[in-house]
């Protein structure tokens, strides 16, 4: 189903350390959700009915919104982020293929 993706930075101990942005519309479907923290923000990918990307500020803010890393129409799978340094890769599943799968890979850049 499709669910509107939200996203809080916590400490360790489980406390906020932010206010709650969303990450995506609730048009959109969340899947295999994948966190990641560069060292200065965090990146988000997911899948569902697309392969998705999030760039958000340390405290969560969601200051440069998402972007889709494949064309949107097939159903994704497991996800795997990774940084570069500059930029987010994601890779998916691609459910498409029957019987089993195809594995791809993308790079999400984000302008400043």
């Amino acid at each position: 189903g499709s669910a509107t993706g939200y996203f809080v930075p916590r400490q360790q101990d489980g406390s906020e350390t932010g206010a709650e942005a969303m990450v995506s519309p609730a048009a959109d479907s969340e899947a295999a959700p994948q966190i990641l923290w560069t060292g200065s923000e965090f990146g988000l990918g997911w899948g569902g009915g697309g392969a998705r990307v999030a760039r958000l500020a340390a405290d969560g803010s969601n200051a440069w919104g998402w972007g889709r890393v494949n064309d949107g129409t097939s159903t994704v799978g497991a996800t795997s982020l990774a940084w570069s340094g500059t930029e987010f890769a994601l890779t998916w599943l691609d459910l498409r293929v029957t019987p089993g799968y195809e594995i791809f890979m993308n790079f999400a850049g984000f302008c400043e």
